[in-house]
């Protein structure tokens, strides 16, 4: 396996903007079903934290099967 942190950071930056876009695409559904807390306008420190950990596990999947695949 090749670990390339290059491939990481343009993974990171990506999936961290699709996972905020996502998040709010979801937002109705979120606050539905998790209450008013679960809307990102009223936490958004934590949404912005959140997408970019999510952002991270996705970045790391990616680079790891490039990694095998390269």
């Amino acid at each position: 396996m090749n670990w390339s942190w290059g491939v990481f950071f343009i993974a990171l930056v990506v999936c961290t903007i699709l996972s905020q876009l996502a998040r709010g695409a979801m937002n109705g559904v979120n606050v539905a079903k998790h209450g008013p807390r679960a809307d990102y306008k009223a936490e958004p420190g934590m949404a912005i934290l959140g997408s970019i950990v999510a952002g991270a596990v996705y970045a790391t999947i990616i680079t790891a099967v490039a990694g095998f695949i390269f």
